[in-house]
């Protein structure tokens, strides 16, 4: 069960990063100072993203089907990386919303 709902959280995090980089790159890319910042660090985290994605299925069949102990591992660190680039994508809110909102 946690093997599916993570691909699916994955699935869902490619699909909300590549919508999310179509509609920035139609408004909030034009916005000085942080606009192409953010843009070029949404790109570069979902690029690695879905660099990793095909990693973290091919070690998980591998660990699952050839029980290749060393696999799990490749497939842990890229579970982890999957999830700090998904932090780190959404992070980029912030330089998305700075200047627009007025915390108090």
């Amino acid at each position: 069960l946690h093997v599916i709902f993570f691909y699916l959280f994955g699935f869902c995090g490619i699909a909300h990063m590549i919508a999310n980089i179509f509609c920035h790159a139609q408004s909030l890319y034009y916005i000085n100072p942080y606009g192409r910042l953010s843009y070029y660090l949404k790109i570069t985290f979902s690029s690695l993203y879905i660099i990793s994605a095909p990693i973290l299925v091919g070690a998980f069949i591998l660990y699952w089907k050839q029980c290749i102990t060393w696999a799990y591992d490749v497939f842990a660190i890229c579970e982890y990386c999957g999830v700090f680039l998904n932090i780190c994508f959404h992070g980029c809110a912030f330089f998305d919303i700075r200047y627009k909102v007025c915390f108090r």
